[in-house]
């Protein structure tokens, strides 16, 4: 099949793609003070200048954007995430000078936001533009023939996205698996259980990162320290091969205590009104539970990753 559009001629997953399209946005007149004040959540009034791999802080970011508002100049780092793991060390090089940073969320990063929401606050200028309200942004503003190409691909991909979060919630049918799809309903399941449990509590810190068997979000804040001897536990969460799962897991525990650390498990009165949780022997993976949760609703998987959570502190109280 012959590209579409020089999008797909050059390619949506690279981000030099996506930063070219959006330094040409914030230069242009017509749009310029309107994508930044969406990019920042302030109300610019102008962009004085647009640089790329410009000086942000302590670091270089994508675009650096010099603009006015309160009355003042600001500089405002812009970096772009595509299908790549997000952290917060590049917004804290970036922001490290106390600029503004702005990170917009494209692919599988649109998914990973549990990162760095959680650490945005009223004392940094950070600022995330998700794959959703960028593809409603241009929908709203004037754009050339070309531009309108690159708008086309970002609708096209949030339709995307919409499709699978509807197959992760379990509202529609998956019509076809491509390992393209497969990765976002996987990433897409992520996300909606981590939203789920911020609906019942803050559950602080997440980090999203993916090894061979698929996405993960590891809960770090679930982590919780043995009494008396070295290791700890925590709750990862995994979209594996098309199963959703929960895992309870042993870290830095000594070999010799990893039979004790399955029986302290064993004994617990560990509820099974939702899907049984089983054991997993093999040792050098530091797995204690799975659940496997691939019928649940996020609601449901929320509860059983709390239950993993609350089990992993009892555990780690008695070894």
């Amino acid at each position: 099949m012959p590209p579409r559009s020089w999008v797909d001629l050059v390619g949506y997953q690279f981000e030099a793609v996506h930063d070219g399209a959006i330094s040409q946005l914030l230069a242009d007149p017509g749009t310029g003070p309107r994508v930044a004040s969406a990019l920042v959540g302030e109300s610019v009034d102008s962009v004085v200048s647009v640089q790329r791999q410009g000086k942000v802080g302590r670091a270089k970011a994508d675009i650096r954007v010099l603009a006015t508002f309160h009355g003042e100049e600001h500089v405002i780092g812009v970096e772009t995430k595509v299908d790549s793991q997000m952290s917060t060390d590049q917004l804290e090089r970036t922001a490290a000078n106390g600029d503004h940073v702005a990170l917009l969320c494209l692919g599988a990063s649109a998914m990973q936001t549990c990162t760095v929401v959680p650490v945005i606050d009223e004392d940094r200028n950070w600022a995330v533009m998700d794959l959703m309200r960028w593809s409603d942004l241009l929908r709203e503003v004037e754009l050339s023939p070309l531009m309108e190409q690159y708008r086309d691909a970002i609708v096209e991909e949030a339709a995307e996205h919409r499709r699978a979060r509807a197959i992760a919630r379990g509202e529609q049918a998956p019509k076809s698996f491509t390992p393209r799809n497969e990765d976002l309903i996987a990433w897409a399941w992520l996300d909606e259980t981590w939203k789920a449990i911020c609906s019942m509590e803050d559950p602080g810190r997440f980090r999203a990162h993916k090894d061979i068997s698929g996405p993960i979000f590891f809960w770090e804040d679930s982590w919780a320290d043995c009494a008396s001897t070295a290791g700890g536990f925590y709750v990862d969460l995994m979209g594996t091969g098309g199963r959703h799962q929960i895992a309870l897991k042993a870290s830095g525990v000594a070999a010799d205590l990893r039979y004790e650390t399955h029986r302290i498990i064993a004994v617990m009165n560990i509820p099974n009104a939702l899907p049984p949780a089983r054991r997993v022997v093999a040792s050098n993976t530091f797995t204690a539970l799975v659940w496997d949760v691939t019928e649940c609703t996020a609601i449901e998987t929320a509860l059983i990753a709390l239950e993993a959570r609350e089990t992993g502190a009892r555990a780690a109280a008695q070894l």
